[in-house]
């Protein structure tokens, strides 16, 4: 069977969909604070090098997003708050971001495209994943442990917004990790 959301990396021409997609998810929130909207140099800036970013596809409309960004400030690295691991042992990414359009939630995009981001890290020799969620969305959290994650607490993130923070080490030894996600319609 075909993949109906094709999943490709985006760049910087992909900017104005990016934009559009972030609009139409954080207009589908019964919160505001459940996702921090990003700046479009943000976002920009994530849709170019050193960061991944990958989109799901249903024709020509960019239906969901992911993002892996490489820190590039200690302001900007998550792992440095972590309190539970010793993050100066590991080299560090973060997962940014994973937004998927109301009408296209329910097929496993957030985790699929999670799975990817953490080979991708890996292949880059990132052995540390972090990551940040509002703790009333269980929607990510549910996501963030299913793909391996660990909670390592809560914090004030983004101007005064309560996180949940997490990480993955992807080591070798991590079992949790290891299993693949495949596609599978619903």
């Amino acid at each position: 069977m075909m993949n109906p959301f094709p999943i490709t990396p985006l760049n910087p021409s992909h900017l104005e969909q990016v934009l559009r997609l972030q609009q139409q998810v954080l207009d589908s929130l019964p919160d505001p604070n459940l996702l921090r909207r990003n700046t479009d140099e943000m976002i920009l800036s994530c849709l170019s090098h050193p960061h991944y970013s990958l989109g799901a596809w249903k024709g020509e409309e960019l239906v969901a997003l992911a993002i892996l960004y490489v820190p590039q400030t200690s302001e900007e690295d998550l792992s440095l708050r972590l309190r539970t691991i010793d993050a100066s042992r590991y080299k560090a990414a973060d997962y940014k971001l994973c937004m998927v359009r109301p009408d296209c939630r329910g097929n496993h995009l957030q985790r699929i495209m999670g799975q990817m981001l953490i080979e991708k890290a890996s292949e880059w020799g990132y052995n540390l994943i972090a990551a940040t969620a509002s703790p009333d969305n269980s929607f990510s959290h549910n996501s963030l442990i299913q793909l391996g994650f660990q909670v390592d607490s809560q914090a004030i993130f983004y101007g005064g917004l309560l996180r949940q923070l997490y990480y993955l080490t992807t080591e070798k030894n991590n079992t949790r990790n290891n299993n693949s996600i495949t596609y599978t319609p619903i």
